[in-house]
């Protein structure tokens, strides 16, 4: 997909959708496997993960690598699902029954860079819903990524207007040089166990970069000032959500860097 962007497939990008997007209900409630979980949804509202769409939507805009965040607005809806699911599992007089919670059900926000690109940013842990998605518009086409499919349209290439198409084949010719020359050997333990594993008998390419870069005290693909700027997002939300979804400037944590640093993934 990142290549797609680079080769200008899609055009200029103008706009990224996607999110965090997880009925989580069951899992806040049980602090045997997750207890973090539940806390923050009682004392923060906003957008509380950021990081999990950040990794796919920032290198696709060339956030601190040619643009940057420049304000966002958020809103929340008022919170609820989590206590009527106490209420459901574990009765009325359970303690999160009648809880005050301070997380809104779906939180959205939106994030305008200086060149003038837009982020749809989602948040939605509370509610019954499938695993979130992934659209992404430009000048000459639009990709849309979901759990069970991937799909695309490209004005003029297309083969009928307006509709969509599989994405399968474009993924194929615009593979990323860095994954179609990823070959790890066998793992000599077996597959791989753990959150996001999936039984996998290869070390996913994300972790196995890391790794290396680590390894040989290299600079890993993203550096402190991309950490920061998805990290950033949680408390600048939450000012906007508090603050009646009034604009709240980003900062330029780069100090103007942004304008120079090299592309991520080249």
């Amino acid at each position: 997909m990142l290549n797609m962007v680079r080769k200008g497939l899609l055009g200029d990008i103008l706009h990224v959708e996607s999110g965090y997007i997880h009925d989580l209900r069951m899992v806040k409630f049980n602090p045997e496997e997750e207890p973090w979980r539940l806390q923050p949804a009682i004392d923060k509202n906003g957008n509380l993960y950021p990081d999990h769409p950040m990794r796919n939507m920032m290198p696709v805009l060339d956030i601190n690598h040619g643009d940057r965040f420049d304000y966002l607005v958020s809103m929340s809806t008022k919170s609820g699902m989590l206590n009527d699911y106490a209420r459901a599992q574990y009765g009325e007089k359970h303690p999160y029954a009648t809880k005050e919670m301070a997380l809104g059900d779906y939180n959205a926000s939106l994030i305008r860079t200086v060149k003038g690109k837009m982020v749809t940013l989602n948040h939605d842990t509370h509610t019954p819903h499938p695993r979130e998605s992934f659209r992404l518009q430009g000048t000459k086409g639009i990709y849309l990524k979901e759990r069970d499919a991937q799909r695309i349209y490209i004005e003029g290439r297309s083969p009928r207007e307006h509709q969509w198409e599989p994405a399968a084949p474009y993924l194929e010719e615009y593979a990323h040089e860095i994954t179609k020359n990823y070959a790890p050997p066998e793992r000599k333990g077996g597959a791989i166990r753990g959150h996001g594993s999936g039984g996998m008998t290869q070390t996913p390419i994300n972790w196995h970069r890391l790794i290396l870069a680590l390894q040989e005290n290299k600079q890993p693909d993203w550096d402190v000032y991309d950490s920061v700027t998805s990290a950033a997002i949680i408390p600048l939300t939450g000012s906007s959500v508090a603050d009646k979804s009034r604009p709240v400037d980003f900062p330029d944590f780069t100090r103007g860097n942004w304008q120079k640093r090299p592309l991520l993934y080249t």
